[in-house]
């Protein structure tokens, strides 16, 4: 097979590389591993090199699942949901988690995160099968902690039209559903568990399963799973066997932004170690997500809304974000009023009528969601448009409600109806969109962005000379491009597993655009 090594590049790499030819073939080689508390160990592997460079050369781009070495049973299920080609951020993490390699990585939503742990681990319980390991009752292999319900839900659903082809069992452990029911599913032999910490934990000490056969973790949307207080529950799990020199375990982290609390919490944590991957788009909105501001000028905002709503009825599906419950309650009922079909979301509802009125926007039964931010993570859904009728209190927060359009390719719109208060943030998030720069570093302080300020640069004013405070954007790469972090605290050897038998990677090669309205009278941009 063709060597990849002058192919383009996916990366730029700036820590040492393991160290391999650049060659497909399944040939023998050594890589060094290590375990976390434990030193290097030499595993002899029959796995394929992954074109590897040392520090002073760039990475690959593996322009299919094939080439990636994923096992035709995966690309089977891909196919049955209608995926033939990875996308950047799996290009970049799988060939490494298919290594072994225990990662950080952070992507936008909507850029196939989710796949990108799930092929590696999947591929992995299928080759320890094949290597004789034995499935065992209250034993899973891998466990996929997530923070809420709806993010598990997903995850299964996933997990499930990929297991149609590769075989693999999985049960949803999280609250709000029978316990009973949960503990008869790990009872059984299972591979895969996706669950919430709490729910599990409460299991876990109950002697209903146990995890002496865990080697894969995963810890999705650990932004969240940090700002939710889980990190505490996720630990008791991990530090029986991280302290363990004799086991292997892999720990993968996935979230939609490296914040500073995720990363204060991989250098202080036991995995100091773990390589931090960053998409280059990651903090910026898609190209292809348009952004509609629109002022109240002390007008009422349910008579802006309505004016928003009816000059984008073309929208088939539209999101609308609150800031409190009763904001919901409000902009819910004004809606009914005005003849609009709408359902709510938030964590007061029971968890049936939770289900049910999404159950109804997703099949477009209705057209509008009104939700607080327990929407804004762990939906899978396609929405048109997303209207913020309260603004986001961070520029975190607006990516995580902007991200809920334009996903994976597609176009969306934002609306952002805003008054006066929030104005100093709404302007600057639209003046770095507008010039393609990350928003993760922007305030609420006008000071900020006034001549001289730290900021001036973003909304087009005079930073103050030799500032060291003063906004320096980190320049994107082009396009399609990923861009690869560094780790938390050095480049120690990744690893954890021998690779010798016949899994990871050994195996053979196997709409339109929504309308868009003319919008109410509003400022786009200008200021």
């Amino acid at each position: 097979m063709q060597s990849l090594v002058g192919q383009q590049d996916l990366w730029v790499s700036t820590t040492p590389a393991v160290q391999g030819k650049a060659s497909m073939a399944p040939v023998p080689r050594t890589i060094p591993m290590t375990t976390f508390g434990g030193g290097p160990h030499q595993v002899a592997t029959a796995a394929p090199t992954f074109a590897a460079k040392d520090a002073s050369e760039v990475g690959w781009i593996a322009p299919s699942f094939e080439v990636m070495g994923v096992i035709t049973e995966l690309q089977e299920g891909l196919r049955g949901m209608g995926i033939t080609t990875p996308s950047p951020i799996q290009q970049m993490v799988i060939p490494r988690l298919m290594r072994g390699e225990s990662l950080a990585y952070a992507a936008t939503t909507g850029s196939g995160k989710t796949l990108a742990y799930l092929l590696p681990v999947i591929q992995e319980l299928k080759a320890q099968e094949l290597a004789g390991v034995e499935r065992l009752p209250k034993r899973p292999r891998a466990i996929v902690f997530v923070p809420t319900r709806e993010l598990g839900q997903q995850v299964l659903s996933v997990l499930k039209a990929l297991s149609h082809h590769a075989k693999i069992s999985s049960t949803l452990v999280v609250g709000g559903e029978d316990y009973g029911k949960q503990r008869r599913a790990l009872d059984r032999p299972v591979d895969v568990v996706v669950a919430t910490p709490g729910r599990l934990r409460e299991h876990w000490k109950k002697g209903h399963f146990y995890m002496s056969e865990v080697k894969e973790v995963v810890i999705d949307e650990v932004d969240t799973m940090l700002t939710q207080g889980f990190t505490g529950d996720v630990m008791q799990f991990l530090n029986p066997i991280i302290l363990n020199d004799d086991r292997d375990l892999q720990v993968i982290f996935a979230t939609a932004t490296m914040t500073r609390p995720v990363r204060k919490f991989l250098q202080e944590s036991k995995f100091a170690d773990v390589e931090i991957l960053e998409a280059a788009d990651l903090h910026r909105v898609v190209p292809s997500m348009r952004h509609v501001i629109v002022q109240t000028k002390g007008r009422d905002k349910m008579d802006v809304l309505e004016e928003v709503l009816n000059a984008n009825q073309m929208m088939k599906k539209t999101m609308i974000f609150c800031n409190s419950l009763a904001a919901v309650h409000a902009v819910d009922n004004t809606l009914q009023e005005f003849g609009v079909d709408v359902v709510s979301y938030h964590k007061d509802l029971p968890v049936g009528d939770r289900a049910a009125n999404l159950e109804k926007f997703k099949s477009g039964a209705v057209s509008t969601l009104v939700c607080t931010d327990i929407g804004q993570r762990g939906l899978d859904i396609d929405v048109d448009h997303v209207i913020l009728f309260d603004f986001p209190r961070s520029p975190i927060d607006f990516l995580h409600r902007a991200g809920r359009t334009a996903r994976m390719g597609k176009t969306g719109t934002v609306t952002s109806i805003i008054h006066k208060k929030e104005y100093t943030l709404a302007r600057a998030i639209d003046f770095a969109i507008k010039k393609d720069l990350p928003l993760d570093g922007l305030t609420t302080n006008p000071n900020d962005y006034k001549d001289g300020g730290r900021l001036a640069a973003i909304v087009g004013r005079k930073p103050k000379p030799n500032d060291p405070r003063r906004f320096k954007p980190k320049p994107k790469p082009e396009a399609n491009t990923i861009e690869k972090g560094k780790t938390a605290k050095n480049n120690a050897p990744k690893g954890g597993r021998p690779q010798g038998g016949p899994g990871r990677g050994k195996s053979p090669a196997r709409g339109k655009s929504p309308a868009r309205g003319p919008g109410p009278k509003a400022r786009v941009g200008r200021w």
